[in-house]
């Protein structure tokens, strides 16, 4: 609840300040593969991936085009202007049109900075959802028509500083794609590899060859949780852990010397490349790189640098242009074991090139990274502005 209304401003019912039209309930067989896209709520993360299309009649009412407003209230709660292509709404979300007196732009950071709110109200355990009483009884504090417009011209220019930040990255990461095409073929490319051809001085040979293959250990529960010890504990979900986009630097459990017997354990080196080896996150295809000695449970796997046949940077880069998915079983859950890496083949140039290459593309991810913590930056003051803006602690006229 509001325990104050700024002067000027009136205080509404979230659902009284626009009118909300969810999606049409599109069963598999209305699928198509053409007509018009159907939006659910993988195209309102990235209007890009992929989706169905109805060829049907529909209700103009659930047809989407670009500066709608939506808004998703099951499984993901969250806000968009959508921008993309003329679509049709999916069950799920929301076609929001606000009243006469509501800015469209302002609306939308309303939404989002209401959505912790109304997802303490929300229902459901696996797959939580708002009611329509949700927007019926959550309060917002709206203030005049010039003062919204100016409000959202405020949180939209922070918005835009954030996409073209990410339109460096974008540029950036397409550029890195492009060096390591060129750089780990030696200039000729994939299909010139694929066809069997070698750069000179490049050897194409198994993972066994220049690197040890290993597999984590068991982790009971009652070694878990601990803060402190002598080396990081990893398992699969510390590889979404923020800071260990790349290399792995925050850990969420550690082991003492102690612990090594007992555990029949031994620390997985600096620089080691590690992947999920069982389930479905091996279609998630990440890698990661030890930073200090570390364990590792039974469902991650490693690969230790041979350093006389090949450098630890350069290992990683093998790796990070390799779907690890193209080493699992396909007969029943995905498993990854070491003979499977140990026969396939990868193309090794000289040491020192493996250095220069490894230089290069460091030198883009340092680049990448620095991006990566400005559009951070931005999120935090974008968050701040947000809660004092939208609640009139700090007025803009």
């Amino acid at each position: 609840m509001l325990s104050e209304v700024p002067e000027g401003w009136r205080l509404n019912r979230l659902s009284s300040v626009a009118t909300y039209t969810n999606g049409k309930a599109f069963k598999p067989s209305d699928w198509s593969s053409q007509g018009l896209p159907i939006i659910r709520i993988p195209q309102l993360r990235d209007p890009s991936s992929d989706y169905n299309c109805f060829s049907g009649t529909v209700d103009d009412k659930y047809r989407v085009t670009s500066g709608d407003l939506l808004f998703s209230w099951s499984a993901t709660l969250t806000a968009v202007m959508w921008n993309a292509y003329d679509a049709v709404l999916n069950q799920h979300i929301f076609k929001v049109e606000p009243i006469d007196d509501i800015n469209k732009e302002f609306l939308l950071y309303r939404l989002l900075l209401s959505i912790d709110e109304l997802m303490k109200g929300a229902h459901g355990t696996t797959m939580q959802h708002i009611k329509k009483r949700e927007l019926d009884t959550h309060l917002i504090s709206v203030p005049p028509l010039p003062e919204q417009k100016r409000i959202a011209e405020i949180l939209s220019s922070v918005d835009e500083s954030i996409q073209a930040t990410q339109s460096v990255i974008d540029q950036a990461e397409r550029v890195k794609r492009g060096l390591m095409e060129d750089l780990l073929t030696g200039g000729l490319g994939s299909e010139a590899i694929a066809r069997g051809e070698v750069p000179e001085g490049w050897r194409m040979i198994p993972f066994a060859d220049f690197c040890e293959i290993k597999a984590g250990v068991g982790f009971p529960v009652k070694f878990q949780g601990r803060t402190e010890g002598d080396f990081p504990f990893y398992k699969v979900s510390d590889m979404n852990s923020s800071g260990n986009e790349q290399f792995m630097s925050v850990a969420n459990h550690y082991v003492t010397e102690a612990d090594l017997p007992v555990l029949k354990a031994k620390p997985y080196p600096d620089g080691a490349v590690i992947f999920p080896k069982i389930g479905a996150a091996i279609r998630t295809n990440k890698k990661r790189r030890l930073t200090k000695d570390s364990l590792i449970d039974n469902n991650v796997m490693a690969l230790i640098a041979n350093d006389n046949v090949v450098t630890p940077g350069y290992l990683f880069r093998i790796m990070e242009r390799t779907n690890i998915y193209s080493f699992s079983s396909q007969n029943g859950l995905p498993s990854i074991n070491k003979s499977t890496i140990a026969k396939a083949e990868a193309l090794i140039p000289p040491l020192c090139e493996q250095k220069r290459i490894a230089e290069i593309l460091s030198g883009v991810d340092v680049f990448i990274q620095s991006q990566k913590q400005i559009i951070d930056q931005y999120q935090v003051t974008k968050k701040g502005l947000m809660d004092d803006l939208l609640t009139g602690k700090v007025r803009t006229v």
